[in-house]
C-alpha cells in the first residue's frame, strides 16, 4: 500500500473511531480490527454509524462488503459483480439495516459500447434483494438507459424513498393501455 493510500486509510479509520478512545490507534490497529483493503472505491456509513458499507475489486468484478463498527471482524462479502463490465456506482443507506445500489452495466450493441443503469436493494446481511429500478414491458418501443436515482431518503414510511424513473413508450397494438410518455420523472 503506498504512503499516500495508507495516509488515506488512517485518516478515513481515525475518523470511524468514537472520540471517547483512550488512546490514539495505529493504522495497524485499525487494519486488524476494520479489515485492510487495498483498493477501496467508495464507502457509506450507516445512519447509526454501526456498519459501513465499502465497495473494492473483487476476483472477476467488485465486492460489496458490510463491516461492523461495534463488534468489529472482517467485512462480509454482500454482492458480487460477476464481470467487469457490471460495476457498482455507489451503496447508500435508507436505514440501519438496508443498503440501496446503484449499478452500471456495459454492454455491445451492434458494433458500439452502450452503458445503463438499475437500482437495487438490499438488507445488510446480503439478504431480500430486490432490483428497485422498474421493470421494462415486452411492449416497450425503446431502452430504459436511466435505473433511476433517489431524490428524496425521508419517504413516508421508514426505508421509503421517491426515486426519478425514465418513462418508454409502449406499443399499443392489442392494448388500449399502453404506456406514451417518453421522460424522465
Amino acid at each position: 500500500m503506498n504512503s499516500r493510500l495508507a495516509g488515506w486509510a488512517q485518516a478515513v479509520f481515525a475518523a470511524l473511531v468514537p472520540l471517547s478512545a483512550p488512546h490514539a490507534q495505529s493504522l495497524e490497529e485499525l487494519a486488524a480490527r476494520f479489515g485492510a483493503r487495498e483498493g477501496v472505491m467508495s464507502m457509506s456509513l450507516a445512519p447509526d454509524g454501526a456498519h459501513a458499507a465499502i465497495i473494492t475489486p473483487g476476483p472477476s468484478g467488485q465486492l460489496v462488503m458490510v463491516i461492523d463498527l461495534i463488534a468489529g471482524g472482517a467485512p462480509k462479502p454482500i454482492l458480487r459483480s460477476s464481470q467487469a463490465s457490471e460495476q457498482f456506482s455507489r451503496c447508500l443507506w435508507p436505514t440501519a439495516s438496508r443498503l440501496v445500489c446503484y449499478v452500471s452495466i456495459t454492454t455491445k450493441l451492434t458494433d458500439a459500447l452502450a452503458r445503463y443503469s438499475r437500482t437495487i436493494a438490499v438488507d445488510s446481511d446480503g439478504s431480500n434483494l430486490k432490483v428497485v429500478t422498474e421493470r421494462t414491458s415486452s411492449r416497450a418501443l425503446g431502452i430504459t438507459w436511466n435505473g433511476g436515482s433517489i431524490i428524496d431518503w425521508t419517504g413516508d414510511k421508514p426505508g421509503w424513498v421517491m426515486m426519478t424513473r425514465q418513462f418508454v413508450p409502449e406499443t399499443d397494438i392489442g392494448t388500449r393501455i399502453a404506456q406514451r410518455l417518453r421522460a424522465l420523472a
